[in-house]
């Protein structure tokens, strides 16, 4: 049992989180990753040889769509790059160029941040090294790197943590990431060094780290792997002061709690597990069924071998009989309806591109409401990447001593590229707008907004310009009409 004094302990929340997050990981992984823990998502039937279960596990085929998935959604809410808005300080603006200090713009960082999101929910820790003597201007600090920048951590990284209700609000009193990292061993090789970062308030409220490392040794008493505190050290604001919270901003994919959470494409990942083992198993039936057995009688000789090939006649004593035997595949059928029926599972979870099934057709309204329901997942993701985003930059601009209003806007805000309120605007829901303008119940204006918050117009869109072309055509329309009307022609409709 894990040392509950020793930052590796994990508690009961990453235990009942964990089993998901290994499901995610593997489906992420592909086919080769998912044959590989072989009885693990393709249980080996009672009775079944060895060599037999190898031969089905190699015919297997496991089809990516859970990772299709959520590659289309990132694709949806990241088809236009986030911006910083007005608000955000000037020296944020230019920490975003490089947020991590490894040379990742913010964007490109905060797409990273929303896929982890798909375990369940990642986080953002905003770190800054000691202030160096050299450093006397901005444009000096940003050169040497002394600077505030983010790190991102994973669900999985967080073994451990604890609530803390400061003036009714809750937040992270204490969390422990762990840290992996490969580090020199002799003149060529390599050592993987385990490490947890721990992060807390301490009796003051002041926020502080730890650093510990697993030494490899195993206490004979315990039999726990021993620990050694590295380093230690209050959290300081750029002008030395203790800052009273910790820097950490959390995104979730889909909150249960408390950093508790449950990938939100898990239920595609147990459809396309369902799947993998259904088609499996049609495929082995298929081949039977679809190779003929041959047999021979009237023949006493056990040792007797045959061969047959196109160009090859079978030559059989007098009294012998050959005829092939092969399965009628009645079951088959019933495989493939089950395939048909998961494949409508996917739809209604929220696949981006639904293939028509024109014997089991899904009806308008299905379809309407699992995109609806998906699209209201999507929207929270992107309203909680926000918030985790302006927590982040709140937080940086703490640390780093700007100026601010309060503290719960001084770091300014963003907006991401798809509007977390979009309407789901089907080409029904489109045609009866406009047949609503045509009877002079809703303006053009209107019409326009609501499409263009349902993602239906180009990006350079402008009503203005839009509206005096609508006006200008209506205008030379009535004029051609007049022309016409007056050389006794039939009006242009």
């Amino acid at each position: 049992m894990a040392d509950k004094n020793t930052p590796d302990f994990t508690n009961s929340a990453y235990t009942s989180m964990l089993p998901a997050w290994d499901l995610w990981t593997d489906v992420l992984a592909g086919q080769d990753k998912i044959k590989a823990k072989k009885h693990t998502y393709l249980p080996k039937e009672p009775g079944e040889l060895d060599e037999d279960y190898d031969r089905r596990l190699a015919q297997s085929l496991f089809f990516e769509d859970a990772r299709d998935c959520q590659i289309n959604l990132g694709g949806m809410v990241f088809r236009k790059s986030p911006s910083l808005r007005d608000d955000v300080p000037e020296l944020l603006r230019q920490f975003a160029e490089n947020i991590d200090n490894a040379g990742t713009h913010i964007n490109v960082f905060l797409q990273r941040l929303f896929e982890d999101a798909f375990y369940g929910h990642s986080f953002i820790v905003i770190d800054r090294p000691p202030q160096s003597p050299d450093v006397r201007t901005a444009a000096d600090e940003i050169a040497s790197g002394a600077r505030s920048y983010w790190c991102m951590r994973q669900a999985k990284d967080a073994v451990n943590f604890r609530p803390l209700v400061i003036n009714g609000k809750t937040g992270i009193g204490q969390i422990s990431f762990k840290e992996c990292t490969k580090e020199p061993d002799g003149r060529f090789g390599e050592q993987e060094v385990v490490r947890y970062r721990v992060y807390l308030l301490d009796d003051q409220g002041d926020a502080r780290w730890e650093l510990w490392r697993e030494t490899g040794e195993i206490d004979p008493i315990t039999g726990n792997k021993k620990m050694v505190l590295e380093s230690g050290d209050l959290i300081r604001t750029k002008r030395g002061a203790p800052l009273k919270r910790l820097p950490i901003a959390v995104h979730y994919g889909e909150r249960e709690g408390f950093l508790e959470s449950r990938p939100p494409l898990k239920g595609i990942a147990d459809i396309v597990i369902a799947f993998y083992q259904k088609y499996s198993d049609l495929s082995h039936l298929q081949h039977y069924t679809c190779v003929p057995t041959l047999v021979v009688t009237g023949i006493n000789d056990d040792t007797a071998t045959f061969k047959l090939g196109g160009n090859q006649a079978l030559i059989l004593p007098s009294g012998a009989t050959a005829a092939f035997i092969s399965a009628n595949g009645e079951s088959l059928d019933r495989l493939w309806k089950d395939l048909e029926m998961l494949q409508k599972r996917l739809i209604a979870k929220g696949l981006d591109f639904v293939q028509e099934d024109h014997r089991h057709p899904a009806t308008a309204t299905e379809i309407t409401l699992a995109y609806t329901e998906r699209t209201s997942k999507l929207a929270k993701m992107v309203r909680s990447l926000i918030d985790c985003t302006e927590n982040a930059l709140q937080i940086t601009a703490e640390i780093e001593g700007i100026e601010m209003p309060s503290r719960e806007d001084g770091g300014g805000s963003i907006s991401v590229g798809v509007d977390e309120n979009a309407l789901t605007l089907t080409p029904d829901q489109l045609r009866i707008l406009s047949e609503m303008n045509e009877r002079g119940q809703l303006t053009l204006r209107t019409l326009w907004a609501i499409m263009q918050r349902a993602d239906q117009l180009p990006e350079d869109f402008d009503a203005d310009k839009e509206e005096a072309a609508v006006n200008a055509a209506a205008i030379a329309q009535m004029e051609l009409n007049a022309k016409q009307f007056d050389a006794g022609l039939e009006s242009t409709p």
